[in-house]
């Protein structure tokens, strides 16, 4: 090796090593913090690395079913919208998923100087590598810079560091998501076997006590993501043909994580988890050529923007409901939050 080569690799190394040394004392305090809700891990790992790297912005994007989106970002301003995930670098990552995307010059590069996201962003430089879990690909961290940078020895051994960490934060994660799914499933089994009002004896549907154990296991993870869901009310009328042996089959029918529940006198409520109200409407305008032209009321539920209790929205379920049934010729009728959430 040459000497000035030589020299000027030595004197990177106290650097890379000085900032590992913080890392791993940052990573001995996190593993103080016990709230499982706290981002502060994946946060504080992008903080790291705007630090020493010298980044303008730090933000990890999370692959969400097909789509990605950013999740946590460094430096975070007040009511500061999210960084946007430039799309062809996504598509380099996922082309390239074991490399490491380094850009010194966009300016000078011919293959990204013209992409008009980088040229929009005023995006000169910028690094990206993604975030593996058990083989698969779940997130990529991103490095933006406004002016041209050359990235060192050391700071693609700090970027190696903390992405390997990030990932590793990832998987505890996803593990504690599914022993909370699981939880949640044991405490409505647990409430099957110690409670046995959970159950409509007329109709063998779950009744408003099994909808109160439902909404505390499932609640607080559709608070935390703000869930679109359509939920709908009907009667039935007292006389109606096979009415009842209509439900049950729509309740055989539903996707597994919505929820029909029986709320006595022939009134029956129906919560669509993930259901804007297009999509809602297309469900429901089914659901009644099975049930045949019943009066029903539909809404639009975002817990965690609308209350969480559903107090509000059963105002509005009842209301659509009446109007429903004073018509001549009864028929779907929505009544929407002031928000308009989900429309």
């Amino acid at each position: 090796m040459p000497r000035h080569v030589r020299k000027r690799y030595v004197r990177s190394l106290p650097s890379a090593g000085s900032a590992l040394d913080e890392l791993v004392e940052a990573i001995q305090t996190l593993l103080q913090v016990t709230s499982r809700e706290d981002p502060l891990f994946l946060a504080h790992g992008l903080e790291l690395l705007v630090q020493h790297m010298h980044a303008d912005q730090a933000f990890l994007v999370i692959l969400d079913g097909s789509v990605f989106r950013t999740q946590w970002w460094f430096p975070e301003h007040p009511g500061e919208k999210a960084p946007v995930a430039v799309p062809s670098l996504c598509s380099w990552l996922l082309e390239n998923p074991h490399r490491t995307l380094v850009l010194r010059n966009i300016a000078k590069d011919g293959r990204w100087k013209e992409d008009p996201d980088l040229r929009a962003l005023g995006i000169r430089a910028a690094a990206g590598t993604t975030l593996m879990v058990g083989g698969s690909l779940k997130g990529m961290v991103f490095l933006h810079y406004a002016k041209a940078h050359t990235f060192t020895r050391a700071e693609m051994a700090i970027l190696t560091a903390v992405t390997s960490y990030l990932a590793r934060i990832l998987e505890i994660e996803n593990l504690k998501s599914a022993l909370r799914d699981l939880e949640n499933s044991l405490a409505i089994t647990r409430a099957v076997v110690e409670d046995s009002t959970i159950q409509d004896l007329a109709t063998d549907l779950p009744n408003l006590r099994y909808l109160e154990i439902w909404m505390k296991a499932n609640l607080v993870a559709a608070s935390r993501e703000h869930d679109v869901m359509t939920v709908a009310i009907w009667s039935l009328k007292p006389d109606a043909p096979d009415g009842v042996k209509r439900v049950r089959e729509v309740a055989e029918r539903i996707r597994g994580g919505d929820l029909l529940v029986s709320m006595g006198h022939g009134q029956f409520l129906l919560i669509l988890q993930r259901t804007p109200k297009g999509l809602g409407q297309v469900f429901l305008t089914r659901l009644r050529e099975k049930l045949g032209d019943l009066p029903m009321g539909a809404t639009i539920w975002v817990p965690g923007v609308d209350d969480v209790r559903l107090e509000s929205t059963r105002k509005r379920l009842e209301g659509a409901l009446g109007e429903s049934q004073a018509l001549a010729k009864p028929t779907l009728v929505w009544r929407l939050p002031d928000t308009g959430n989900g429309c």
